[in-house]
């Protein structure tokens, strides 16, 4: 299999992100954060080679460099919540999907639990290999214990790394400079500096469409919790070499039946608001407030004024009063 044209598109905020788009069927966008798609075939047992020529025999398969890392823009200040959402809300535009299944790997977490659950109707399936809802750091103790090593030895940190994940011998050498290739220590600190500030378990329930969930074995635990937190999760284990057939098996399952909460399906409009975004704006209409909002629909007061403040945004109002003429107008 030859080796993928790499593409190009920008953000809102004027971001230039690499991505890689290949193959037939289901569209599936892979986001793994140690990758660098001009130079994954040269590492082969860790640029996803074997996954990524399984994947496209089957799928579209569409691999992206995040923000910061691989062929993607370097030097990058800006690591919140709302540009991950966006970052991948750009990949889909780009590519004129209406839908895709989305998978990823732990540090990805942030973005791809937020943008299904912001965007309901976007994303068919969902896979998160190695699940956290927080920094990876703060939930698996070996991974803190080598972290203190990123400000002080940039290679040993990598080396240590290794060891994290069994690799042995010459494979850690190997593993050390692939991830020295992907991303540039000062992007790197500030990448793994947002992640302690975010936390989308509260975005958990959000989530309408099925949702596979791949822990590490001293990650089960949180696994479980993230399941009995999403309406349709489930928790399968897998080696890394047998992941892409799991992942394979999950996509080609039965869709299910289409649900949102209280039994309503609303369309988008002509002003880009999602499905929930559309149940929020209904509440307000008939007057109820964020912590009532929140009780209906079950989700945090906070996701609540998220979705009102991006409705605000969309619509170019300035406050409840006119969302709710707006709302009745339509």
């Amino acid at each position: 299999m030859l080796p993928p044209e790499i593409q190009y598109t920008r953000t809102s905020d004027e971001i230039t992100l690499a991505y890689a788009d290949e193959g037939e069927g289901v569209p599936v966008l892979h986001l793994a954060p140690l990758s660098h798609l001009l130079e994954n075939h040269r590492f082969a047992q860790f640029g996803g080679e074997a996954i990524r020529k399984f994947m496209a025999r089957h799928h579209r398969y569409i691999r992206v460099n995040p923000r910061g890392f691989g062929a993607s823009q370097r030097d990058v200040a800006d690591y919140s919540l709302p540009t991950r959402v966006g970052d991948i809300l750009a990949i889909l535009d780009s590519l004129q999907l209406d839908q895709c299944a989305i998978w990823a790997h732990l540090g990805m977490m942030p973005g791809s639990i937020a943008f299904p659950a912001e965007h309901l109707d976007r994303v068919s399936r969902l896979i998160l290999s190695w699940p956290v809802t927080r920094a990876p750091q703060d939930v698996v103790p070996e991974l803190a214990t080598v972290g203190l090593l990123k400000h002080t030895d940039w290679q040993l940190y990598w080396r240590s790394m290794a060891l994290t994940i069994d690799l042995r011998d010459d494979a850690i050498d190997r593993w050390a400079e692939f991830g020295m290739l992907s991303v540039e220590p000062d992007d790197y600190f500030r990448w793994h500096n947002a992640n302690r500030e975010i936390d989308v378990t509260d975005l958990l329930s959000e989530i309408r469409c099925p949702v596979l969930l791949i822990p590490l074995a001293s990650m089960e635990g949180t696994a479980r919790d993230i399941g009995a937190a999403s309406p349709d999760a489930r928790l399968s284990r897998a080696p890394l070499g047998q992941m892409a057939e799991l992942v394979r098996r999950f996509l080609r399952e039965p869709k299910p039946r289409d649900a949102l909460p209280l039994g309503r399906r609303l369309d988008t409009n002509a002003d880009g608001l999602s499905a929930r975004e559309l149940e929020v704006l209904a509440e307000v209409a008939i007057g109820r407030r964020n912590a009532e909002i929140a009780d209906v629909l079950r989700i945090s007061p906070a996701t609540v004024k998220r979705h009102i403040s991006n409705i605000l945004r969309k619509t170019g109002l300035s406050n409840r009063t006119e969302l709710a003429h707006y709302a009745v107008e339509r």
